[in-house]
């Protein structure tokens, strides 16, 4: 199981925010009570999904839709690949200063 903080801080900002990238972590102090992380991921999936803002594109020929993916959630919808190209690239960026 991977450890990391469930609070992390954005390289750039300093602005605290959640990092639930996966609900196969096991917060410090619950290793050994594995129902209860599992509950605790699952309550804390459901609030914060119940409290965030939700964003859905609704794709246009030219649309590019840009977003800092240390600080989302994500997830993308199921579509016919017969019908539809789709084109996703990475960018990454790095501050040398």
């Amino acid at each position: 199981m991977k450890r990391h903080p469930i609070v992390s801080i954005h390289q750039v900002t300093g602005k605290k925010g959640l990092y639930l990238g996966s609900d196969t972590s096991i917060p410090v102090g619950m290793e050994d009570k594995l129902d209860l992380a599992k509950q605790f991921w699952q309550d804390l999936f459901e609030t914060v999904l119940e409290r965030t803002p939700v964003y859905t594109h609704i794709w246009q020929p030219g649309d590019l839709v840009v977003w800092d993916n240390s600080q989302v959630m994500h997830a993308g919808i199921p579509y016919d690949a017969s019908k539809y190209k789709r084109v996703a690239l990475r960018v990454g960026l790095v501050d040398n200063s």
